[in-house]
């Protein structure tokens, strides 16, 4: 069986914070794994612009 987890939310139009609560069953450290999803999520955006190759955001969020 493979377990997954998905959401998909902009932090502009929604607070990632509030998803804590919900991944308490599924991650150890919510808060932290909330912290490191939208990092890495902001960090591939900013190497693919300075690599000069446009990814839709939503390609790059997947």
């Amino acid at each position: 069986m493979i377990e997954l987890l998905a959401f998909d939310v902009y932090g502009t139009l929604y607070d990632l914070n509030s998803l804590a609560s919900a991944l308490k069953e599924v991650v150890p450290e919510p808060q932290e794994f909330l912290r490191v999803w939208r990092a890495k999520q902001l960090e591939y955006t900013h190497l693919l612009s300075l690599m000069e190759r446009y990814e839709n955001f939503w390609v790059v969020t997947e």
